[in-house]
């Protein structure tokens, strides 16, 4: 089971000094797990994410390039369980040792419970999941090509809008939903999940993946030869308007000399053109389609379709679902029905046990009944993955609402001369919407506002001496009756017992 821990930040660039711990004590075996952060604006939020994939990233390269830390500024503690094994990688304290060159400083050192220990026995979570859909989050972005040397940062795993450091796009999303699918098509129990956040949404128990074709005339009329295939991209002029290269181009010549892969794909395209679908009635359109649901030849066809892709003969994939009889594409859905779907479905697909799953702002155009099972849901999704930690970031009342206290805790970011952090230590599960707002984000609303007027005119009635007045009795039942639903912590309900007691006996 993975659990994080704590992290301690000194002198970090954008958070300075923080010190957060994620788990309330006594619930380190208790998941999955989720650990809500709330906080305004400019409190670091959405940075906290990101000081952890590189406070992971740094410990990943140390282990395998022994290199020094160079993506965490300043100093940094970071603690976090798996397996039942105390695991603490940090430069608080450095480590001075006696080589043949004299005396030396380790830059960062890690302790094994308790013990200091070897940099080749830490061990990670099975995954670091980034998701956002916000354009500017501060996740890395980080090129399946880009390499340690020799070892790549196989754990962490983005899955944000940006297609690469500085471009984004909802196509973008919706291709990486589309792998994140066929990868995960075959676990145990992702169809039912599929089924649950399609149910959620009111949506028809159908998931169509369909690709439009490129050159349909040219190479899928059930006649395509290797040659054909060949001659159009050796000879690409006669058969497009391109004025220069295809970008094609390239990956054509990597695959040009794998004879039995080129037949394969011109055996499979001609195959195609005898069970293209046309995806409305009377459209002349004629699309690759499959629904998941019904047809289990997606995860087996999907290399294939990937070629094609990159060979540009069929476009970016579509999601159609399915409303009150009607079929929309996803791209087209409303922004939270895009989202949810999108997020939730890459998330699970991406998942394993003992995964640390970080989340920013997931509420952005979710519906508040949506967002107030977001949570639920999660965790519902991996109910067989105990060791699942997620660390949310949220300005969501609802969302707070949503976290079941023995397998939840919320830290709150209050701004000063520096962040602090504070992790509650009460339950906020199922509190209303004022009772958080209050509570937990500091916010009076209307319902809170009234009561806080009527207790302060009772105050001034007591100020101007009318203590035997039976204004002030009728006023403070009045109170009594209105601070009924208030949770015990709020501090509105221990002035009106303290009042009651006194004045009511």
């Amino acid at each position: 089971m993975f659990k994080l821990l704590k992290l301690e930040l000194k002198g970090h660039q954008i958070l300075g000094d923080l010190k957060l711990d994620f788990v309330n004590e006594g619930e380190e075996n208790n998941g999955p797990y989720s650990t809500i952060i709330i906080g305004p604006n400019g409190t670091g939020k959405s940075n906290i994410l990101r000081a952890l994939v590189d406070v992971y990233r740094d410990l990943y390269e140390y282990k395998f390039n022994g290199k020094r830390p160079r993506y965490t500024t300043g100093k940094f503690n970071l603690e976090f369980e798996l397996e039942n094994i105390n695991y603490r990688y940090s430069n608080f304290n450095r480590l001075t040792f006696i080589t043949k060159n004299g005396k030396e400083t380790a830059p960062a050192f890690l302790e094994i419970n308790g013990e200091k220990d070897d940099y080749r026995y830490a061990k990670f979570p099975n995954k670091i999941i980034a998701s956002s859909i916000l354009l500017n989050d501060k996740f890395p972005f980080i090129e399946e090509k880009e390499e340690f040397e020799n070892k790549i940062f196989p754990i962490y795993k983005y899955l944000g809008i940006r297609s690469s450091s500085s471009s984004a796009g909802t196509k973008t999303l919706v291709k990486r939903t589309v792998s994140s699918i066929v990868d995960a098509i075959d676990r145990d129990g992702f169809m039912d999940s599929l089924g649950e956040v399609l149910e959620t949404l009111d949506l028809k128990q159908s998931f169509r993946i369909e690709y439009d074709l490129r050159y349909k005339t040219y190479f899928y009329d059930g006649n395509l030869t290797v040659d054909k295939f060949n001659d159009f991209f050796i000879n690409w002029r006669k058969h497009t308007n391109r004025k220069t290269d295809p970008w094609t181009l390239g990956h054509y010549k990597k695959i040009s000399s794998d004879k039995a892969n080129v037949s394969k794909i011109v055996d499979f395209m001609n195959t195609l053109s005898a069970r293209m679908k046309s995806p409305e009635e009377g459209s002349r359109l004629r699309v690759i389609s499959y629904d998941i649901f019904e047809d289990n030849s997606m995860r087996e066809e999907y290399p294939i379709l990937l070629e094609l892709s990159k060979l540009d003969l069929i476009k970016f994939p579509k999601i159609k679902l399915f409303k009150r009889g009607k079929s929309f594409s996803l791209e087209t859905s409303s922004s939270g029905e895009f989202h949810f779907i999108s997020s939730l479905i890459t998330i699970f697909s991406e998942a394993e046990n003992n995964s640390l799953i970080l989340i920013d702002e997931p509420e952005i155009s979710l519906h508040p009944n949506w967002q107030m099972r977001y949570v639920h849901l999660l965790k519902k999704l991996f109910k067989n993955s105990s060791g699942v930690h997620f660390i949310i970031c949220t300005h969501s009342h609802f969302i707070i609402s949503d976290s079941k206290g023995d397998t939840s805790a919320v830290i709150t970011l209050k701004n000063g001369e520096t962040v602090e952090a504070e992790l509650l230590d009460y339950n906020t599960y199922g509190w209303s919407a004022e009772d958080v707002l209050l509570n937990v984000f500091g916010v009076a609303t209307s319902r809170n506002k009234f009561l806080a007027d009527k207790i302060s005119n009772l105050l001034k009635l007591i100020g101007n001496g009318e203590n035997s007045s039976g204004e002030i009795k009728r006023e403070l039942i009045q109170v009594k009756q209105l601070g009924l639903q208030l949770k015990n912590v709020d501090p509105l309900k221990k002035i009106i017992s303290t009042l009651t007691e006194k004045y009511l006996g």
